[in-house]
């Protein structure tokens, strides 16, 4: 009798935006790496995951007004074989 009472619902479908440029392509999987756990933010993290060699590619924020965390970012990049995208 139970299980004639339970109703299946379906989860809602994710409406995808179409990407028509480079940037909101890597907005929109940022987004959704951001969902799952699998974006790293923060000096501190960044740094640990770069010099682990875990890092698979960098994206280095517009909003980074500091030289000095640039250049580090960039050092550590560099050294470990990491992409850096500003």
């Amino acid at each position: 009798m139970a299980e004639e009472d339970e109703v299946e619902v379906a989860a809602p479908a994710e409406v995808e935006e179409e990407v028509t440029d480079l940037p909101g392509a890597v907005k929109g999987v940022l987004k959704r790496a951001l969902v799952v756990d699998g974006v790293i933010r923060g000096l501190h993290e960044v740094a640990k995951h770069i010099d682990a060699s875990k890092a698979q590619v960098v994206f280095l924020a517009e909003s980074c007004n500091e030289p000095a965390y640039k250049k580090l970012v960039q050092g550590l990049c560099l050294e470990k074989n990491v992409p850096l995208i500003d």
